[in-house]
């Protein structure tokens, strides 16, 4: 009733008619759901494609935010370690400066203590 040598069979008149209307509505409905279904498959791919570019660019921005921060990370430590060398010159020059002040304490003392000493013997 339906397929004859791949054609319509219309040996049954009215009713195979309205089989041909409803396959044609059917075949419509189908190709409006394949329509569908590829423009449903379009706005995916688009949107995939999408997607993978701005986590591409997100990785472009991270990879470019991590090197700023590593170089700011390092301009920091090597300012510190700067700061650090300075701090131990200056406690280093205190220190010789202490030195030698209590040297010439001494040696005054010394001195002193050699004229008294002079002073007394005679």
């Amino acid at each position: 009733m339906f397929l004859k040598d791949g054609l319509f069979s219309m040996d049954h008149g009215k009713l195979d008619g309205e089989v041909c209307l409803c396959l044609f509505l059917s075949f419509d409905q189908l190709l409006y759901f394949t329509l569908q279904v590829s423009d449903e498959a379009k706005y995916i791919k688009s949107s995939i494609s999408d997607r993978t570019r701005q986590l591409e660019e997100l990785h472009a921005r991270m990879d470019e935010n991590s090197t700023v921060e590593t170089t700011n990370k390092k301009a920091f430590e090597d300012e510190i370690q700067n700061s650090l060398n300075s701090i131990v010159a200056l406690d280093d020059s205190r220190r010789a400066a202490q030195q030698l002040v209590h040297e010439e304490e001494e040696q005054n003392v010394a001195v002193c203590w050699f004229l008294y000493n002079i002073y007394h013997l005679f």
